[in-house]
Protein backbone atom coordinates (compact mmCIF):
# COMPACT_ATOMS: atom_id res chain seq x y z
CA UNK A 1 0.00 0.00 0.00
CA UNK A 2 2.67 2.58 0.54
CA UNK A 3 4.44 1.70 -2.44
CA UNK A 4 1.69 2.21 -4.28
CA UNK A 5 1.13 5.39 -2.35
CA UNK A 6 4.47 7.11 -3.46
CA UNK A 7 3.49 6.30 -7.16
CA UNK A 8 0.44 7.99 -7.06
CA UNK A 9 2.24 11.23 -5.28
CA UNK A 10 5.17 10.55 -8.07
CA UNK A 11 2.01 10.62 -10.62
CA UNK A 12 0.39 13.28 -8.88
CA UNK A 13 3.24 15.54 -9.13
CA UNK A 14 4.47 14.85 -12.59
CA UNK A 15 0.92 15.68 -13.53
CA UNK A 16 1.29 18.98 -11.77
CA UNK A 17 4.85 20.45 -13.02
CA UNK A 18 3.72 19.45 -16.48
CA UNK A 19 0.52 21.71 -15.69
CA UNK A 20 3.12 24.12 -14.79
CA UNK A 21 4.56 24.19 -18.45
CA UNK A 22 1.52 24.08 -20.65
CA UNK A 23 0.52 27.80 -21.49
CA UNK A 24 -3.13 29.11 -21.65
CA UNK A 25 -3.97 30.18 -25.23
CA UNK A 26 -4.14 33.59 -25.80
CA UNK A 27 -6.74 35.00 -28.69
CA UNK A 28 -4.88 37.04 -30.95
CA UNK A 29 -6.27 39.43 -32.13
CA UNK A 30 -5.96 41.02 -28.42
CA UNK A 31 -4.17 41.48 -25.32
CA UNK A 32 -1.25 39.26 -23.68
CA UNK A 33 -0.76 40.79 -20.47
CA UNK A 34 3.12 39.80 -20.03
CA UNK A 35 3.04 38.33 -16.43
CA UNK A 36 0.48 35.81 -17.07
CA UNK A 37 0.61 32.73 -18.91
CA UNK A 38 4.17 32.87 -20.59
CA UNK A 39 6.97 31.18 -20.27
CA UNK A 40 10.08 32.92 -19.11
CA UNK A 41 14.15 32.74 -19.12
CA UNK A 42 16.15 32.64 -15.92
CA UNK A 43 16.28 36.21 -14.62
CA UNK A 44 12.97 37.42 -15.65
CA UNK A 45 10.72 38.70 -12.83
CA UNK A 46 6.77 38.85 -13.47
CA UNK A 47 6.61 41.66 -10.48
CA UNK A 48 6.59 44.72 -12.32
CA UNK A 49 4.65 47.85 -11.31
CA UNK A 50 3.70 50.04 -13.57
CA UNK A 51 2.24 53.72 -12.69
CA UNK A 52 2.61 53.81 -9.57
CA UNK A 53 1.64 49.83 -8.97
CA UNK A 54 -1.31 49.62 -10.55
CA UNK A 55 -0.59 47.29 -12.92
CA UNK A 56 2.07 44.01 -13.23
CA UNK A 57 4.68 43.33 -15.66
CA UNK A 58 7.69 41.45 -16.75
CA UNK A 59 11.11 42.74 -15.01
CA UNK A 60 15.01 41.62 -15.72
CA UNK A 61 14.28 41.94 -19.66
CA UNK A 62 17.73 42.17 -20.45
CA UNK A 63 20.57 40.87 -21.88
CA UNK A 64 23.05 40.28 -18.26
CA UNK A 65 25.29 37.75 -17.01
CA UNK A 66 28.54 35.83 -17.73
CA UNK A 67 27.49 34.06 -20.17
CA UNK A 68 25.30 36.63 -21.06
CA UNK A 69 21.61 35.24 -21.19
CA UNK A 70 19.07 36.50 -24.08
CA UNK A 71 15.92 36.85 -22.38
CA UNK A 72 12.96 35.90 -23.27
CA UNK A 73 9.12 35.27 -22.83
CA UNK A 74 6.98 32.88 -24.85
CA UNK A 75 3.62 32.31 -25.15
CA UNK A 76 0.88 29.98 -26.52
CA UNK A 77 -1.09 32.00 -28.79
CA UNK A 78 -4.08 31.14 -31.25
CA UNK A 79 -4.57 33.37 -34.24
CA UNK A 80 -8.01 33.50 -35.54
CA UNK A 81 -7.16 34.83 -39.23
CA UNK A 82 -3.94 34.56 -40.76
CA UNK A 83 -3.21 38.16 -41.80
CA UNK A 84 -1.29 41.96 -41.41
CA UNK A 85 -1.52 43.04 -37.59
CA UNK A 86 -0.26 46.05 -35.48
CA UNK A 87 1.51 45.43 -32.30
CA UNK A 88 1.65 48.22 -29.46
CA UNK A 89 3.96 47.54 -26.72
CA UNK A 90 3.91 49.41 -22.59
CA UNK A 91 6.68 49.61 -21.37
CA UNK A 92 9.50 51.71 -19.44
CA UNK A 93 13.17 51.58 -18.22
CA UNK A 94 13.53 51.02 -14.40
CA UNK A 95 16.06 53.66 -14.18
CA UNK A 96 13.93 56.48 -15.94
CA UNK A 97 16.63 57.20 -18.70
CA UNK A 98 16.05 54.80 -22.09
CA UNK A 99 19.26 52.34 -22.48
CA UNK A 100 20.92 53.15 -25.44
CA UNK A 101 20.87 49.88 -27.52
CA UNK A 102 17.34 48.46 -26.09
CA UNK A 103 15.93 45.52 -28.55
CA UNK A 104 13.11 43.99 -29.10
CA UNK A 105 12.53 41.10 -31.34
CA UNK A 106 9.16 39.21 -32.08
CA UNK A 107 9.39 35.27 -33.15
CA UNK A 108 7.62 31.82 -34.12
CA UNK A 109 10.08 29.10 -33.10
CA UNK A 110 11.35 26.49 -35.46
CA UNK A 111 8.47 24.02 -36.03
CA UNK A 112 5.53 25.77 -34.71
CA UNK A 113 3.32 25.98 -37.69
CA UNK A 114 3.19 24.35 -40.88
CA UNK A 115 1.31 27.70 -42.43
CA UNK A 116 4.65 29.34 -43.45
CA UNK A 117 7.50 28.91 -46.25
CA UNK A 118 9.76 26.89 -44.08
CA UNK A 119 9.69 25.22 -40.90
CA UNK A 120 12.33 27.33 -39.61
CA UNK A 121 12.38 30.11 -36.99
CA UNK A 122 9.87 32.81 -38.60
CA UNK A 123 11.13 36.04 -37.38
CA UNK A 124 8.11 38.30 -37.66
CA UNK A 125 10.31 41.93 -36.81
CA UNK A 126 12.59 43.31 -34.71
CA UNK A 127 16.31 44.48 -33.91
CA UNK A 128 18.23 45.68 -31.43
CA UNK A 129 18.24 49.85 -30.97
CA UNK A 130 14.70 49.21 -32.75
CA UNK A 131 13.28 51.22 -28.95
CA UNK A 132 15.01 54.27 -29.43
CA UNK A 133 11.75 55.44 -31.90
CA UNK A 134 10.49 56.34 -28.02
CA UNK A 135 11.46 58.80 -26.12
CA UNK A 136 15.24 59.38 -25.36
CA UNK A 137 14.79 60.52 -21.48
CA UNK A 138 13.34 56.98 -21.12
CA UNK A 139 10.07 56.41 -18.57
CA UNK A 140 10.81 55.53 -15.07
CA UNK A 141 7.64 52.71 -14.92
CA UNK A 142 7.58 52.65 -11.13
CA UNK A 143 6.66 56.33 -10.99
CA UNK A 144 5.30 57.64 -14.20
CA UNK A 145 3.33 56.63 -17.12
CA UNK A 146 5.31 54.11 -19.42
CA UNK A 147 6.00 54.25 -23.04
CA UNK A 148 4.17 52.34 -26.16
CA UNK A 149 6.36 51.55 -28.70
CA UNK A 150 4.06 50.82 -31.60
CA UNK A 151 5.19 48.29 -35.06
CA UNK A 152 2.50 48.41 -37.57
CA UNK A 153 2.00 45.96 -40.57
CA UNK A 154 3.35 42.81 -39.61
CA UNK A 155 2.29 38.98 -40.85
CA UNK A 156 0.83 36.37 -38.47
CA UNK A 157 -0.21 32.93 -40.07
CA UNK A 158 -3.73 31.49 -38.79
CA UNK A 159 -3.32 28.68 -36.25
CA UNK A 160 -2.06 28.12 -32.54
CA UNK A 161 1.61 28.32 -31.85
CA UNK A 162 4.33 30.03 -29.81
CA UNK A 163 5.26 33.55 -30.00
CA UNK A 164 8.20 34.47 -28.61
CA UNK A 165 9.61 38.48 -27.39
CA UNK A 166 13.26 38.67 -26.94
CA UNK A 167 15.66 40.96 -25.72
CA UNK A 168 17.94 41.06 -28.51
CA UNK A 169 20.01 44.33 -27.30
CA UNK A 170 22.29 45.54 -24.85
CA UNK A 171 19.43 47.58 -22.72
CA UNK A 172 17.10 46.38 -20.36
CA UNK A 173 13.91 47.12 -19.74
CA UNK A 174 10.34 46.40 -18.21
CA UNK A 175 7.37 45.52 -19.25
CA UNK A 176 3.35 45.62 -18.73
CA UNK A 177 1.82 44.03 -22.03
CA UNK A 178 1.10 44.03 -25.64
CA UNK A 179 -1.90 44.63 -27.56
CA UNK A 180 -1.89 42.79 -31.00
CA UNK A 181 -4.36 43.73 -33.49
CA UNK A 182 -5.54 43.47 -36.62
CA UNK A 183 -3.77 46.00 -38.80
CA UNK A 184 -5.08 49.43 -40.33
CA UNK A 185 -1.66 50.42 -41.35
CA UNK A 186 -1.33 50.78 -45.55
CA UNK A 187 0.50 48.30 -47.14
CA UNK A 188 3.25 51.02 -48.36
CA UNK A 189 5.14 51.84 -46.08
CA UNK A 190 4.28 55.43 -44.92
CA UNK A 191 7.63 56.97 -45.03
CA UNK A 192 7.15 57.43 -48.68
CA UNK A 193 4.54 59.83 -48.30
CA UNK A 194 2.25 59.86 -51.43
CA UNK A 195 2.80 56.33 -53.38
CA UNK A 196 5.37 57.04 -56.26
CA UNK A 197 3.57 57.61 -59.44
CA UNK A 198 4.90 56.44 -63.04
CA UNK A 199 4.42 58.51 -65.72
CA UNK A 200 6.01 59.01 -68.98
CA UNK A 201 7.86 62.22 -67.15
CA UNK A 202 7.92 61.82 -63.98
CA UNK A 203 11.40 60.97 -61.81
CA UNK A 204 9.88 57.39 -60.95
CA UNK A 205 12.09 56.53 -58.42
CA UNK A 206 11.35 54.80 -54.77
CA UNK A 207 14.20 54.16 -52.12
CA UNK A 208 15.36 50.57 -51.88
CA UNK A 209 14.56 50.69 -48.06
CA UNK A 210 10.73 51.93 -48.71
CA UNK A 211 9.75 48.57 -49.87
CA UNK A 212 6.29 48.25 -48.70
CA UNK A 213 5.09 46.60 -45.42
CA UNK A 214 3.53 43.59 -44.25
CA UNK A 215 6.31 41.20 -43.00
CA UNK A 216 8.87 38.03 -44.29
CA UNK A 217 6.88 36.32 -47.47
CA UNK A 218 4.42 38.82 -48.07
CA UNK A 219 6.15 41.88 -49.08
CA UNK A 220 9.61 40.38 -48.69
CA UNK A 221 11.55 37.93 -47.49
CA UNK A 222 15.23 37.59 -46.25
CA UNK A 223 16.93 34.74 -45.57
CA UNK A 224 18.76 36.67 -41.86
CA UNK A 225 16.63 37.07 -38.56
CA UNK A 226 16.00 41.05 -37.87
CA UNK A 227 17.79 43.90 -39.35
CA UNK A 228 21.53 43.03 -39.23
CA UNK A 229 22.47 47.02 -40.49
CA UNK A 230 23.45 49.92 -38.63
CA UNK A 231 21.06 51.64 -35.46
CA UNK A 232 19.99 54.50 -36.89
CA UNK A 233 18.68 52.39 -39.91
CA UNK A 234 17.61 49.89 -38.13
CA UNK A 235 15.42 52.09 -36.14
CA UNK A 236 13.85 53.42 -39.66
CA UNK A 237 12.69 49.54 -40.76
CA UNK A 238 12.83 46.71 -38.26
CA UNK A 239 12.04 44.30 -39.96
CA UNK A 240 14.41 41.52 -41.40
CA UNK A 241 15.71 43.27 -44.46
CA UNK A 242 19.02 44.85 -43.85
CA UNK A 243 19.07 48.38 -44.13
CA UNK A 244 22.40 50.25 -43.32
CA UNK A 245 23.17 53.93 -44.00
CA UNK A 246 26.01 53.99 -45.91
CA UNK A 247 26.84 57.77 -47.98
CA UNK A 248 29.22 57.83 -50.61
CA UNK A 249 29.67 59.13 -54.68
CA UNK A 250 26.76 59.62 -55.85
CA UNK A 251 23.82 58.52 -53.07
CA UNK A 252 21.32 60.76 -52.60
CA UNK A 253 21.23 63.11 -48.84
CA UNK A 254 18.83 60.34 -48.14
CA UNK A 255 21.65 57.68 -47.45
CA UNK A 256 19.30 54.72 -46.18
CA UNK A 257 20.58 51.71 -48.51
CA UNK A 258 19.58 48.02 -48.52
CA UNK A 259 22.91 45.82 -48.12
CA UNK A 260 23.76 41.91 -47.17
CA UNK A 261 22.05 40.94 -50.23
CA UNK A 262 21.65 37.14 -50.68
CA UNK A 263 20.04 34.73 -52.77
CA UNK A 264 16.56 34.49 -52.93
CA UNK A 265 15.69 37.50 -51.05
CA UNK A 266 13.45 39.87 -52.55
CA UNK A 267 11.26 43.14 -51.92
CA UNK A 268 7.93 44.37 -52.89
CA UNK A 269 7.29 48.07 -53.83
CA UNK A 270 3.73 49.53 -54.41
CA UNK A 271 3.55 52.09 -57.24
CA UNK A 272 0.39 53.56 -59.40
CA UNK A 273 1.32 53.20 -63.13
CA UNK A 274 -0.58 56.20 -64.80
CA UNK A 275 0.68 56.03 -68.22
CA UNK A 276 1.67 52.71 -69.87
CA UNK A 277 4.75 52.20 -72.03
CA UNK A 278 8.32 50.71 -72.50
CA UNK A 279 10.32 50.96 -69.51
CA UNK A 280 13.55 50.16 -68.03
CA UNK A 281 14.85 49.61 -64.85
CA UNK A 282 17.84 51.71 -63.51
CA UNK A 283 18.62 50.10 -59.98
CA UNK A 284 21.34 52.52 -58.02
CA UNK A 285 23.68 50.77 -56.18
CA UNK A 286 27.56 50.18 -54.77
CA UNK A 287 29.52 47.31 -54.75
CA UNK A 288 33.70 47.37 -53.96
CA UNK A 289 33.92 43.86 -55.54
CA UNK A 290 32.04 41.13 -58.30
CA UNK A 291 29.57 39.50 -56.18
CA UNK A 292 27.88 37.17 -58.73
CA UNK A 293 24.69 38.46 -57.58
CA UNK A 294 22.27 39.26 -60.66
CA UNK A 295 18.93 41.22 -60.17
CA UNK A 296 15.24 40.42 -61.67
CA UNK A 297 11.87 42.15 -62.07
CA UNK A 298 8.32 41.61 -62.11
CA UNK A 299 4.65 43.38 -61.72
CA UNK A 300 2.09 41.80 -59.80
CA UNK A 301 -1.65 43.42 -59.43
CA UNK A 302 -2.65 45.07 -56.11
CA UNK A 303 -4.38 41.60 -54.77
CA UNK A 304 -0.50 39.79 -55.60
CA UNK A 305 -1.28 37.73 -58.98
CA UNK A 306 1.50 37.97 -60.94
CA UNK A 307 1.20 40.19 -64.33
CA UNK A 308 4.27 39.09 -66.23
CA UNK A 309 7.83 39.53 -65.72
CA UNK A 310 9.66 42.51 -66.40
CA UNK A 311 13.44 41.63 -66.69
CA UNK A 312 13.44 37.83 -68.01
CA UNK A 313 17.54 37.70 -68.35
CA UNK A 314 19.11 38.46 -64.98
CA UNK A 315 21.31 41.83 -64.10
CA UNK A 316 24.30 41.23 -62.40
CA UNK A 317 25.54 43.68 -60.03
CA UNK A 318 29.19 44.09 -60.94
CA UNK A 319 31.57 45.99 -58.86
CA UNK A 320 31.96 49.75 -58.92
CA UNK A 321 34.99 49.74 -57.26
CA UNK A 322 33.61 50.77 -53.98
CA UNK A 323 31.39 49.89 -51.46
CA UNK A 324 31.01 54.12 -51.59
CA UNK A 325 30.78 54.89 -55.04
CA UNK A 326 27.18 55.06 -56.33
CA UNK A 327 26.02 53.99 -60.19
CA UNK A 328 23.25 53.07 -61.77
CA UNK A 329 22.16 50.42 -63.68
CA UNK A 330 19.56 50.09 -66.74
CA UNK A 331 17.96 47.14 -67.68
CA UNK A 332 16.28 46.61 -71.40
CA UNK A 333 12.93 47.83 -71.95
CA UNK A 334 10.19 46.20 -71.09
CA UNK A 335 6.26 46.65 -71.65
CA UNK A 336 4.28 47.43 -69.07
CA UNK A 337 0.83 47.24 -70.13
CA UNK A 338 -2.10 47.92 -67.08
CA UNK A 339 -2.42 50.97 -64.96
CA UNK A 340 -3.44 51.70 -61.54
CA UNK A 341 -1.78 50.34 -58.32
CA UNK A 342 0.42 47.71 -58.85
CA UNK A 343 3.41 45.58 -57.01
CA UNK A 344 6.97 45.96 -58.81
CA UNK A 345 8.99 42.91 -57.29
CA UNK A 346 12.58 42.98 -57.15
CA UNK A 347 14.48 39.55 -56.81
CA UNK A 348 17.34 38.56 -56.05
CA UNK A 349 19.54 35.42 -57.20
CA UNK A 350 23.05 34.09 -56.84
CA UNK A 351 26.11 34.35 -55.03
CA UNK A 352 25.90 37.22 -52.21
CA UNK A 353 25.33 40.35 -51.63
CA UNK A 354 27.20 41.24 -48.50
CA UNK A 355 29.09 44.18 -49.90
CA UNK A 356 26.44 44.96 -52.17
CA UNK A 357 24.52 48.56 -51.17
CA UNK A 358 21.06 49.46 -53.28
CA UNK A 359 19.78 53.03 -52.69
CA UNK A 360 16.76 53.43 -55.11
CA UNK A 361 15.42 52.38 -58.14
CA UNK A 362 13.56 54.30 -61.04
CA UNK A 363 11.58 53.52 -63.97
CA UNK A 364 12.74 54.61 -66.98
CA UNK A 365 10.06 55.60 -69.62
CA UNK A 366 11.34 54.86 -73.13
CA UNK A 367 8.99 54.57 -75.85
CA UNK A 368 4.70 53.84 -75.79
CA UNK A 369 3.55 50.55 -76.33
CA UNK A 370 2.93 48.58 -79.87
CA UNK A 371 0.85 46.14 -80.85
CA UNK A 372 3.74 43.85 -80.77
CA UNK A 373 4.05 44.27 -76.86
CA UNK A 374 1.02 42.78 -75.66
CA UNK A 375 -0.10 39.26 -74.84
CA UNK A 376 -3.64 37.61 -75.72
CA UNK A 377 -5.50 38.94 -72.65
CA UNK A 378 -7.97 35.34 -71.65
CA UNK A 379 -9.54 37.70 -69.18
CA UNK A 380 -10.93 39.95 -71.62
CA UNK A 381 -13.48 38.11 -74.27
CA UNK A 382 -13.11 38.91 -78.21
CA UNK A 383 -15.38 37.25 -80.62
CA UNK A 384 -14.70 36.60 -83.37
CA UNK A 385 -11.29 36.91 -83.61
CA UNK A 386 -9.83 36.94 -85.96
CA UNK A 387 -13.07 38.51 -87.57
CA UNK A 388 -13.55 38.90 -91.61
CA UNK A 389 -15.82 41.80 -91.41
CA UNK A 390 -14.11 43.76 -89.00
CA UNK A 391 -16.61 43.71 -86.13
CA UNK A 392 -16.14 42.40 -82.88
CA UNK A 393 -18.05 41.16 -79.84
CA UNK A 394 -17.12 41.73 -75.86
CA UNK A 395 -18.56 39.06 -73.34
CA UNK A 396 -19.47 42.19 -71.37
CA UNK A 397 -20.54 45.55 -71.95
CA UNK A 398 -17.21 47.87 -70.82
CA UNK A 399 -15.25 50.94 -71.77
CA UNK A 400 -13.07 50.06 -74.70
CA UNK A 401 -10.67 51.72 -76.96
CA UNK A 402 -8.96 50.64 -80.01
CA UNK A 403 -5.02 51.25 -80.80
CA UNK A 404 -3.45 51.25 -84.12
CA UNK A 405 0.22 48.92 -84.59
CA UNK A 406 1.78 52.22 -84.39
CA UNK A 407 0.33 53.11 -81.09
CA UNK A 408 -2.25 55.85 -82.32
CA UNK A 409 -5.74 55.74 -80.91
CA UNK A 410 -8.41 54.81 -84.20
CA UNK A 411 -11.69 54.40 -81.83
CA UNK A 412 -13.15 54.40 -78.75
CA UNK A 413 -16.69 53.67 -77.03
CA UNK A 414 -18.61 51.44 -74.64
CA UNK A 415 -20.52 48.40 -75.06
CA UNK A 416 -20.43 44.85 -76.29
CA UNK A 417 -19.63 45.79 -79.99
CA UNK A 418 -16.47 46.88 -81.48
CA UNK A 419 -17.54 47.68 -85.32
CA UNK A 420 -13.21 48.31 -87.30
CA UNK A 421 -15.02 47.77 -90.65
CA UNK A 422 -13.64 50.98 -91.68
CA UNK A 423 -10.01 50.74 -90.83
CA UNK A 424 -7.71 49.06 -92.90
CA UNK A 425 -7.38 45.48 -92.38
CA UNK A 426 -4.56 44.38 -89.67
CA UNK A 427 -3.72 44.03 -86.10
CA UNK A 428 -5.29 46.45 -83.49
CA UNK A 429 -5.23 46.00 -79.80
CA UNK A 430 -8.05 46.76 -77.65
CA UNK A 431 -8.00 47.89 -74.09
CA UNK A 432 -10.39 47.97 -71.16
CA UNK A 433 -10.57 47.80 -67.83
CA UNK A 434 -9.25 44.85 -67.20
CA UNK A 435 -5.79 44.98 -69.81
CA UNK A 436 -5.58 44.57 -73.19
CA UNK A 437 -5.44 42.06 -75.72
CA UNK A 438 -4.86 41.50 -79.64
CA UNK A 439 -7.53 41.62 -82.26
CA UNK A 440 -6.95 40.99 -86.15
CA UNK A 441 -8.89 42.39 -88.82
CA UNK A 442 -8.37 40.23 -92.10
Amino acid sequence: MKRKLQFLSVVAMTAFLGMQTVNAQIALPGVIEAETGGTYTTGISANANFTGGTANGISGFNNSGSPVVTRTATYTVTVATAGIYDISMIYGFASGSAATNAGLRVYIPAGETTSLPSTDQYNVFGGAGVLRVNPTTGTNYTTAAPGTFVKNGFYLPSGTYKLSFENVGSGGYSIDKWEILSSTAPRPFPNVGTVPNITTTGTNEFEAENYDQGGQGVTFFDTTLANTGTATAVAYRIDNVDVSNAAGVGSPSNANVVNAIADTEWMEYTVNIVNDGNYKLATTYASGSDTGLKLTAAIYNSTGTKISDLITTPLELTTTTSATTYVALTSPAFPITTTGSKIIRISFSDGTGSGVNIDKFKLVYDSTLGVNDFESNVSINVHPNPSASGVFQLGESVKWEVYSALGSKVAQGEGTEINLSSQAKGVYLVKTAKGATKVVFQ
